[in-house]
């Protein structure tokens, strides 16, 4: 091999040679004893070695509805090029809500990306993103979900029967809730 450090032939009768830990092409020769010789190229890709967010960490949104931005991993190799075909796949680990592709496999660009409806809980919520061997894995992604619109007023301290004349105790007391009954303030 004319790049030993892309590709090296370990068996020059055999044919036989390895792929090393760097991208790029690498130019084998095969000569005659008597001069004549040719020349291959090979490309050498590096395999999957990690994932890492790439876009939509960090969000904030209302409970039960879909993040603003979709979520987005990258599956890179070791030197940081993404790398396509990879299996990742995404779960809601905190919080309820829902993902809409549970599995999805990266594209040309090892980007590997879904959508985020939020679950009814207040506050943080996690998203898991796994890919099997990869260093990351599982890649937690975090949303904080705020309290939604008030759309219902509820009694939360009933009255009791009372006497004309005389005040009403306990005194009444209503609480504002969303769509998904958390109390809004």
């Amino acid at each position: 091999s004319l790049d030993p450090a892309i590709a090296t032939i370990t068996s020059a009768a055999a044919g036989a040679g390895t792929a090393q830990s760097q991208r790029g092409t690498a130019r084998i020769i095969a000569p005659l004893l008597t001069g004549p010789a040719d020349t291959v190229q090979v490309y050498v890709l590096l395999p999957a070695a990690n994932i890492v967010a790439q876009s939509g960490n960090g969000q904030f949104g209302i409970v039960g509805t879909n993040l603003a931005l979709p979520l987005v991993v990258k599956v890179a190799a070791s030197d940081g090029v993404g790398v396509a075909g990879v299996s990742v796949s995404f779960a809601v680990a905190t919080g309820g809500g829902s993902v809409a592709n549970a599995s999805v496999v990266s594209d040309a660009n090892g980007l590997a990306q879904t959508t985020w409806t939020l679950g009814a809980t207040i506050g943080a919520q996690t998203i898991s993103a796994t890919s099997a061997g990869l260093a990351g894995s599982p890649l937690t992604i975090t949303a904080t979900a705020a309290v939604g619109a008030p759309t219902q007023v509820v009694f939360t301290q009933q009255p009791t029967n009372a006497t004309a004349g005389v005040a009403i105790a306990p005194a009444m007391t209503v609480t504002a809730k969303d769509a998904l009954n958390n109390t809004v303030t």
